[in-house]
């Protein structure tokens, strides 16, 4: 696979911390073109030893995309994924949240919005401007099948940047970065993924104006099946065939 040789080539190796970020957008807006994008899906889709194991780590989303679909595991390294978001209303871009890793994203079609934040701490800020929620801490069960969500309190963040991406814009962020993103009700985008990092945190933070979440999600992964349904429904989007009916739960 080709774009497994990029990522190799370009992140295979050592990068100083301080060009990560820059290599990683450059890479991911390479492997975002639609023609490269298409010879991945196409190819995961011929149904392999890679499919399956892929299969096994994809899963519907709890963050604001509605799925996300592993395609090439290069370990710490390199994670690369492709996202297909559908917003359904507004509650559903409400949790704020950090990542493990460092991460580069390009959209590939529709346009997806963003949002970025810096925390205040837990003091009550709402009268200057800050935003109330709720802390919680994301981290995995001890057999991997669930998302842990451990309330840890009160919490006031600060919107510092909102920001539309269209087709072909890119961005990158660091693991702390306070972000959520979104596409509009109605819509539809798709989004390649790279996470990438010598280290990876041990968990995650999530914030919500939601003030009870439930304590555990299960991680229901896509059988081989249905993760080739998948990949053959967004691989029509790209050449704008007609999807297969019922890909993506008719995504």
């Amino acid at each position: 696979m080709r774009a497994r040789e990029r990522l190799e080539a370009t992140l295979g190796g050592y990068v100083p911390e301080v060009r990560r970020l820059d290599v990683a957008r450059a890479t991911v807006t390479e492997l975002a073109d639609e023609t490269t994008l298409l010879g991945i899906l196409t190819e995961l889709a011929t149904g392999t030893e890679t499919t399956a194991a892929c299969a096994r780590r994809s899963y519907r989303d709890t963050l604001g995309c509605r799925w996300r679909l592993l395609l090439i595991d290069g370990g710490y390294p390199y994670t690369l994924r492709l996202h297909a978001w559908r917003t359904a209303g507004p509650d559903e871009k409400l949790d704020i949240h950090n990542h493990r890793s460092a991460l580069a994203s390009a959209v590939v079609r529709g346009e997806l919005r963003s949002d970025l934040y810096v925390s205040e701490g837990p003091g009550d800020g709402s009268a200057d401007g800050g935003v109330m929620v709720t802390a919680y801490r994301e981290q995995l069960s001890a057999n991997g099948a669930d998302w842990l969500l451990v309330r840890r309190g009160p919490a006031c963040l600060r919107l510092v940047h909102t920001v539309r991406y269209v087709a072909g814009a890119s961005y990158a962020l660091g693991p702390l970065a306070l972000h959520r993103a979104w596409c509009d009700p109605g819509s539809t985008a798709l989004t390649l993924f790279l996470e990438t990092g010598t280290k990876r945190r041990p968990h995650t933070d999530v914030y919500s104006t939601v003030d009870r979440h439930p304590t555990a999600v299960h991680k229901a992964a896509l059988t081989q099946s249905e993760f080739c349904l998948a990949l053959t429904t967004l691989a029509a989007s790209l050449t704008d065939i007609a999807p297969v009916p019922g890909g993506l739960d008719a995504w």
